[in-house]
């Protein structure tokens, strides 16, 4: 992959060139993330990274996340801001199975059930 170092220099406003490394650097990060995200996990944690995820990426790279159910009023909540991002799920397993990658946000003492399911 390339490097970029990053400058605490602000870019000037007139530049007209290619984007900044750090504008570039995360291009690319985003270019790298899976188009299918789920969320196992739906407490503050959780929900924050997806909202994040969301806002970061919305629609423009058509990334879709499904959810697991468990909390279903943060579930309800995050899938009724994002509607076209975001589906909730029947169970964890079928997170597992409709998406490229998973997210465990889980508390340490429910870990071990969840992940052995």
């Amino acid at each position: 992959g390339h490097r970029h170092l990053v400058s605490s220099r602000q870019p000037s406003s007139a530049h007209l060139g290619p984007s900044p490394p750090l504008a570039r650097g995360m291009s690319d990060a985003l270019a790298m993330v899976p188009t299918s995200i789920g969320l196992v996990g739906v407490g503050t944690i959780g929900s924050a990274v997806l909202r994040g995820l969301c806002r970061v990426d919305g629609l423009k790279l058509k990334r879709k996340f499904v959810i697991s159910p468990r909390n279903a009023e943060k579930a309800a909540a995050l899938a009724a801001e994002f509607p076209d991002l975001i589906r909730i799920a029947g169970s964890n397993q079928e997170v597992v199975d409709a998406t490229d990658c998973v997210i465990i946000s889980v508390l340490p003492k429910q870990a071990e059930e969840v992940i052995g399911a």
